[in-house]
């Protein structure tokens, strides 16, 4: 759970391959598929729009050392473009950004931490 957090699918996945994997080696490798498109939207962004890349990361360190933010921390534009790429989540109605899931959360931290950021 501290890994992928509630979504069904995730936890459905986890356990269908614990039949034939550990553990470790089934949420390793669900991180490291998050981060490595994570990464690779990362870098489409950059390819495109220097600027907007910029913005992006400066978004994604806001989730650093937090799993939630208050959403009036981000761009209106960044917050619905992050948000339809199913980078972030927003809760309108609590004001509130966070990723898409826990696991996002985790590949956020691993990126950055990666980028040296």
């Amino acid at each position: 759970y501290k890994v992928v957090g509630g979504k069904p699918i995730y936890l459905i996945s986890v356990i269908d391959e614990l039949k034939i994997k550990p553990l470790e080696e089934i949420l390793n490798t669900f991180l490291q598929e998050e981060k490595q498109k994570l990464i690779y939207f990362l870098e489409e962004v950059e390819e495109k729009d220097t600027k907007l890349y910029k913005e992006i990361l400066e978004v994604l360190k806001l989730f650093l050392n937090k799993e939630i933010i208050q959403d009036r921390l981000v761009k209106r534009k960044l917050k619905y473009f992050l948000v339809s790429k199913n980078i972030l989540f927003l809760d309108p109605v609590k004001g509130i950004l966070k990723p898409q899931s826990k696991l996002t959360w985790h590949a956020i931290r691993k990126v950055l931490s990666e980028l040296e950021i």
